[in-house]
């Protein structure tokens, strides 16, 4: 039977930390409950009464009955001088009604002496204070050791104290943190060996910190040490240089070491959950993230696409459709006719041999003025079919005209400039008119496509902008550079980018909307 490591997600509160995303009350619970259906063990939803997000996620968890997952309050031990029943935190964290409480504690004797600035028999006190309250409440306790690598180099005798007197007063689990992000893969396996050996039977966990880019190396390490508890975020948000990946952790310990993590059934989705938590926070996703990233399983050059083409796994170091992601061609000035092949059969279009010169040309042609098509498979799907067939477009846009006022404040808060967009366009031999407002010109002028086209296409109601982004072409500096926009959209489950380039945003967007929407019609 394959040994089984444990994911506890910290998303919840780690991932809050970092200085971008953003996780209230119930996104928060909302991922919990997405994790407790793929079969995660433990959910970590905060601190309680550290903010009102937190404790909405906590109302709402005590109210829910979770299938699988865990869920775990955070905080400190008590304090110094402080009786713990008396802690107004110690008590906190029972108010939250968590099965689980997640506690943490100075490990290193420099962090005792110098931040804390209490004895260290008083911090062991503390420690065994209150897990041992904790425990007698009835509820299952883990112990996190902060700076528990620190701390080991710093004085190890003192290091190893915190942990035993965790463990001998109830602790069920006690966690290593790498709390600075800066110890190296040996020495993370040295330290975990010795906590293992040291704590039998008792739950020995991993919590690193991406500081130095060796996270996933470290939880790894720490693994093949005997560590069975490996505490992540999803995605690696998180502050500093970030947090562990937790879904990169789990893919690298199921797919190449053979442990067990979740279901198999659970791994296909992680692309679909890194995007999801994305969406949740508000955040971009990154393209090249390892596993999930949109070209992470991309082929671009002439011989790489042609290997990719008679054996997937000349160039891939898994198949993607074990984390849910998939092989992408892509295509550029840089690629050869094989990729122009593959990228078609992708598509879904067929195109003859003698065709795939003129398809490529199209492309160079394209790149000349200033679009990549790396991250805009929906324009070079409308591209290949545009330079191999006469096509009749469903729709033109004749005229366009967008109308900023505002009253010349420069103030960040207050009301917003009123934003008025007119497009005229043809559909076949007719023509239509339409103006419609927005929260800015690129939104005025997606309600003023839209307004038009609705009789003749409804489906495009349900269309919706889920990304948006704008880059100066480097090539051309000043005020007179090339812009280049990349739109995101998506219908139920659907996904798909566009890309528009012109002297300025309004027309670069422009171009992505008309591609967006016509991409709807077509596919």
């Amino acid at each position: 039977m394959k040994i089984l490591v444990k994911l506890y997600d910290v998303t919840g509160r780690d991932g809050t930390q970092d200085a971008e995303f953003k996780l209230p009350g119930k996104r928060k619970f909302k991922l919990a409950v997405r994790l407790d259906a793929m079969g995660f063990h433990y959910f970590e939803g905060g601190w309680p009464g550290a903010n009102a997000e937190s404790d909405e996620f906590f109302t709402l968890a005590a109210r829910h009955t979770f299938s699988r997952i865990k869920v775990a309050a955070f905080g400190s031990t008590g304090g110094k001088n402080l009786k713990v029943e008396s802690d107004p935190q110690v008590q906190a964290l029972l108010r939250a009604k968590t099965p689980i409480i997640t506690i943490y504690g100075k490990s290193s004797l420099w962090q005792v002496q110098n931040v804390l600035r209490c004895s260290p028999e008083e911090n062991l006190r503390m420690i065994t204070d209150t897990v041992a309250y904790l425990r007698a409440k009835g509820r299952t306790v883990f112990y996190d050791a902060e700076h528990g690598f620190d701390g080991f180099k710093y004085d190890a005798e003192y290091a190893r104290a915190t942990w035993c007197a965790a463990r001998e007063a109830g602790a069920e689990a006690v966690i290593l943190c790498d709390t600075n992000g800066g110890t190296l893969p040996r020495e993370i396996a040295k330290v975990t060996r010795e906590a293992v050996q040291l704590l039998p039977g008792c739950e020995v966990g991993i919590h690193p910190h991406n500081d130095c880019g060796i996270a996933t190396a470290n939880a790894l390490a720490a693994v093949e040490a005997g560590a069975r508890q490996v505490q992540g975020t999803i995605n690696g948000y998180g502050e500093r240089g970030t947090n562990l990946s937790l879904l990169e952790a789990a893919a690298n310990l199921q797919l190449k070491m053979g442990y067990h993590c979740l279901p198999a059934r659970s791994l296909r989705r992680f692309t679909e959950l890194s995007q999801f938590v994305d969406e949740l926070g508000d955040m971009q996703s990154n393209p090249r993230r390892p596993f999930f990233g949109d070209l992470v399983f991309s082929h671009n050059g002439g011989r790489h696409a042609h290997a990719v083409g008679l054996n997937a796994n000349s160039y891939q170091h898994i198949d993607p459709e074990h984390v849910g992601n998939r092989s992408t061609i892509i295509v550029s000035g840089q690629s050869g006719k094989a990729s122009i092949a593959l990228m078609a059969k992708n598509l879904g279009l067929r195109i003859r041999k003698e065709k795939f010169g003129l398809v490529l040309d199209a492309v160079k042609r394209q790149e000349a003025l200033g679009y990549s098509y790396r991250e805009a498979g929906a324009s070079l799907f409308l591209l290949f079919r545009q330079a191999v067939s006469k096509r009749t477009l469903p729709f033109t846009v004749s005229k366009y005209n967008v109308v900023l006022a505002g009253d010349g404040s420069l103030a960040a808060t207050g009301t917003s400039d009123e934003c008025t967009a007119t497009v005229k366009l043809r559909m076949g031999k007719k023509e239509f008119h339409a103006v419609a407002d927005g929260d800015g010109p690129v939104n005025a002028l997606d309600s003023a496509l839209r307004k038009a086209l609705a009789r003749s296409f409804p489906k495009l109601k349900q269309v919706q902008l889920v990304d948006y982004q704008v880059r100066i072409i480097k090539d051309r500096l000043g005020s007179a550079a090339k812009t280049r926009v990349l739109i995101g959209f998506r219908l139920s489950h659907r996904r798909w980018t566009t890309i528009g380039v012109g002297p300025n945003v309004i027309k670069a967007s422009l171009k992505a909307l008309i591609d967006g929407l016509e991409y709807a019609l077509l596919s």
